[in-house]
């Protein structure tokens, strides 16, 4: 596909479901339940997309299905990604060029950002306080509270979502509400050190 845009789609800009694979390139996929989705063995490369404004997730790759791709942007979904989602889909909100980052802070207008800020392996103190969550991990990183809070953004989303290239360690966060508390993806990893799930419908997925 090529050059396509779907807009306002109540569930799926597109559903794959099985033995499907798709070429996308230079589309747009916005107002939508999610932008994309794949299920049971589907594939997609992804090139040049654009996935905004979605409700829910940007691209979802789940029961066995994948995407790779390069040069996506994300921007104002509930979570950009789930699943199986390869490193370099999905466009960072800014430059890797931090160590340390403590958020909130009004260097960064989201987690999200705070996040892609930092290099691989950087650490992000979270302050006290509820913040909205909702983001993606898709390298190494530290995420410590002071002790601070994570709220899911919907309760069809998880707060945290753990892609291929992600590890995370989660130290001293409370992590609050959603479908899921922290989804990670099979390829990547997460660890846990003096944190709290509460009121999702699944703490943990694996």
């Amino acid at each position: 596909m090529l050059q396509v845009q779907v807009t306002d789609a109540g569930e799926y800009g597109i559903l794959a479901n099985g033995d499907v694979s798709l070429h996308l390139e230079g589309s747009t996929f916005s107002h939508c339940g999610d932008g994309l989705r794949l299920l049971h063995g589907a594939m997609a490369t992804v090139e040049g997309c654009a996935f905004v404004d979605n409700r829910l997730y940007g691209v979802a790759a789940l029961s066995g299905s994948s995407v790779s791709g390069s040069g996506n942007e994300f921007g104002g979904n509930g979570c950009d990604l789930i699943g199986e989602v390869a490193p370099g889909v999905r466009t960072p909100l800014r430059a890797a060029e931090l160590e340390e980052v403590l958020f909130p802070s009004p260097e960064f207008t989201s987690l999200q950002e705070a996040l892609d800020a930092l290099l691989p392996r950087g650490k992000l103190i979270l302050s006290q306080g509820v913040q909205t969550a909702g983001a993606v991990i898709n390298k190494p990183v530290v995420i410590q509270g002071l002790p601070g809070v994570l709220s899911a953004p919907h309760p069809d989303l998880p707060a945290l979502s753990v892609v291929p290239g992600g590890e995370l360690l989660l130290a001293g966060v409370e992590i609050r509400g959603g479908a899921f508390g922290l989804v990670v993806a099979g390829a990547a990893s997460a660890r846990l050190a003096e944190a709290r799930v509460i009121g999702s419908s699944v703490g943990i997925a694996l």
